[in-house]
């Protein structure tokens, strides 16, 4: 008897390892209905989510990157900030027309793609390969693996 209860709660956990994986994929998935006119599906692409109330210079440097980056259909930035401050990313460069620029009415929060730190997702045919925290400590690094990835 004792074994069987052990087999069982081995079974049990062993059917909810990935769980929190799947999840985030999921949460993903619904996120992207928010993009308009972007596919992340095809090939390999990379996806950047900032928020407004995370660190303030690791969102300055993937607004600079951004502007860097205008235009390129295999990275989309999205800006998860309330509406009442689409503004002042407007005054630092970045506008809602641009092709790979997104404004979020924080729907990441709400699904729980990001919490602090903005997160880099490395995509290929729309599932994540790989999820990145930036912080201030990995930026640069992080930058040039995107670059690497996209090539």
């Amino acid at each position: 008897m004792r074994n069987f209860f052990f087999l069982l709660i081995l079974f049990l956990v062993a059917c909810t390892g990935n769980s929190g994986e799947n999840q985030y994929q999921k949460s993903f998935d619904d996120f992207q209905t928010y993009l308009e006119n972007t596919d992340l599906k095809a090939g390999e692409r990379v996806l950047f989510i900032a928020a407004s109330g995370g660190c303030a210079y690791c969102v300055n440097k993937i607004i600079d990157f951004a502007k860097e980056n205008k235009g390129n259909d295999k990275i989309t930035f999205v800006f998860s900030y309330p509406k009442k401050e689409f503004q002042s990313l407007h005054y630092k460069g970045i506008k809602k027309s641009d092709e790979n620029i997104h404004l979020d009415d924080n729907n990441a929060y709400k699904l729980g793609l990001i919490a602090a730190e903005p997160v880099v997702l490395f995509l290929s045919e729309g599932m994540i390969k790989e999820k990145v925290e930036i912080i201030p400590d990995n930026i640069e690094v992080t930058f040039k693996k995107v670059h690497d990835y996209i090539k």
